[in-house]
């Protein structure tokens, strides 16, 4: 009798084992659990919560620009898989592609991510670069977050959890970006494309962009940007990746400066954020002279 207890003992811990083995197993990735985003950062957003149930399909690689970028026909059979696509909101290659987004896979939902942002009219035109500063990314999440869990509920309990610690870490950046920026005097600064609109609103700066409308500058007004460089002692030109540094270049000759070149479409969005923020303290602190 002892035997046949000691059996069933034995057998029931060893099924004890399998069972909460395979409930840990992870679950395969299908079809529906796939979703698609423009740029890098948002991949980066998406992962903060849906962690690795969910793959995320980029639709604009490494180094290229939003402004225009054109997808390949691979990348565009790939939407057949995706059940999301979370766009950005105004970017031109959404604007030029998003009626061919939609036709390629029409149960795929579109989720505008810009919805409840305090968004920068430009005359007739809209800022489109909402995913640069810790304020507007909190909108942004909250929208992807509200998705996934409207799509996925399964997996609701992780997604909360997620988005909870998410949220902590953008108010710990948006401290920092704050911090950083409360002693500086100069509060101007010289960038190429006009990518910094919202994170100039949010910490009382002054953005000057040498090209205006996705136009290169006029000789004149070429010259007016010099003009205010050296009367605000500007020695700094900021130019992203994506874009030409040439018009950047002469204005930093121009003003005996140098041009610094920062990467807004970076995937390490949280790192990549820490680091930028640390060279604006230290260009329009006057240390980076």
């Amino acid at each position: 009798m002892k035997k046949i207890i000691s059996f069933i003992i034995v057998l029931s811990f060893l099924f004890a084992i399998y069972y909460l083995s395979n409930k840990k197993t992870k679950q395969p990735i299908t079809k529906n659990s796939t979703v698609t985003v423009s740029i890098l950062p948002q991949k980066y957003f998406v992962e903060k919560i849906a962690g690795s149930t969910l793959k995320v399909n980029v639709m604009i690689p490494p180094g290229k620009s939003p402004a225009t970028y054109d997808p390949t026909p691979s990348q565009m059979k790939l939407l057949n898989n995706s059940k999301i696509y979370f766009r950005i909101g105004y970017i031109p290659f959404e604007f030029a592609w998003i009626d061919k987004i939609k036709s390629a896979n029409k149960n795929m939902k579109i989720i505008d991510t810009s919805v409840g942002i305090n968004l920068i009219k430009n005359g007739k035109s809209t800022d489109p670069h909402i995913w640069i500063t810790p304020r507007e990314v909190k909108i942004e999440i909250k929208n992807i977050y509200n998705s996934l869990i409207e799509n996925f509920p399964e997996n609701k309990e992780l997604y909360t959890q997620n988005y909870k610690s998410f949220i902590i870490k953008l108010d710990n950046l948006d401290k920092l970006f704050t911090d950083s920026l409360k002693n500086i005097t100069n509060k101007k600064f010289i960038v190429y494309h006009p990518v910094w609109s919202y994170f100039a609103r949010d910490y009382n700066l002054k953005q000057i962009p040498i090209e205006i409308d996705g136009k290169s500058p006029s000789a004149k007004n070429m010259q007016n940007i010099i003009n205010i460089s050296k009367k605000n002692r500007i020695k700094v030109v900021f130019v992203q990746l994506q874009f030409p540094i040439e018009d950047a270049k002469t204005i930093a000759d121009a003003i005996n400066g140098k041009v610094i070149q920062i990467d807004p479409l970076s995937e390490d969005w949280l790192e990549n954020s820490k680091k930028t923020i640390k060279v604006f303290e230290e260009v329009l602190g006057g240390k980076n002279e």
